[in-house]
C-alpha cells in the first residue's frame, strides 16, 4: 500500500495563529532560512538548531555582526535532541 502523504511536497514556510489575551499573533515558520532575505532577520524571534556551528554557514548573520553568537544575543535559540542522542 503507498500513502500518498508520504508524497506530499514539505511546506518550505508555515504561518501559526496564536490568540493572547484578545490579540492573534502571526508567526512565519520558516524551514530553509536561506530564503530568507536581510531584512527578515530583524523579525526572527527565535530559532531550533541542531548544534554543529556548520548548519549556519548559509545563514546571513550579518545584522548580527556576521557571528551565531550575535544572533544568540538577540534571538531565543532552541536545540531538539532525541533521548538517546548525546
Amino acid at each position: 500500500n503507498e500513502n500518498p502523504e508520504a508524497f506530499q511536497k514539505k511546506e518550505e514556510r508555515v504561518t501559526v495563529a496564536h490568540e493572547e489575551d484578545g490579540h492573534t499573533y502571526h508567526y512565519k515558520v520558516v524551514d530553509n532560512p536561506a530564503l530568507m532575505k536581510t531584512e527578515d532577520w530583524s523579525r526572527v524571534v527565535a530559532v531550533f538548531v541542531q548544534g554543529p556551528e556548520w548548519q549556519f554557514k548559509k545563514w546571513d548573520l550579518s545584522m548580527f555582526g556576521g557571528k551565531v553568537v550575535g544572533l544568540f544575543s538577540r534571538v531565543s535559540a532552541f536545540y531538539v535532541a532525541y533521548a538517546k542522542e548525546p
